[in-house]
């Protein structure tokens, strides 16, 4: 009869083996990927100021709102704060601080925090 310890059958090789030769438990990658699952995500990049033009509109959830950049179509969900009254359908001029990089419960844009918002005269 044929020694099967080192490899577990007659016919099967080493490297075969799910463990691919080298002896270790299949539970040990396992622990490993959870062990590096475990770090601290990467902070999210710092607000940036931008100031954008485009056109206000009803975001597809609540009562938010995103504007639409002229000239590239860029969706930013707007975070409206302070008082400030963002006219929708009108062109507009926005400043503020580029969220990117954060958990937002909106799902359309890149969050503007909004400084400032003037119309475009025509």
């Amino acid at each position: 009869m044929a020694d099967t310890s080192a490899a577990g059958s007659p016919s099967e090789s080493p490297s075969d083996r799910a463990d691919g030769g080298s002896g270790a438990r299949p539970g040990d990658a396992v622990s490993r990927a959870r062990r590096a699952l475990r770090t601290e995500p990467a902070a999210p990049p710092p607000p940036r100021s931008v100031q954008v033009s485009g056109i206000a509109e009803a975001a597809v959830e609540g009562r938010g709102l995103v504007l639409r950049e002229t000239g590239t179509g860029r969706l930013l969900s707007l975070v409206v704060t302070g008082g400030l009254t963002v006219p929708v359908g009108v062109p507009l001029r926005v400043r503020g601080e580029l969220q990117a990089g954060i958990r937002s419960y909106r799902q359309q844009g890149t969050p503007l925090v909004v400084q400032a918002v003037d119309p475009i005269e025509r």
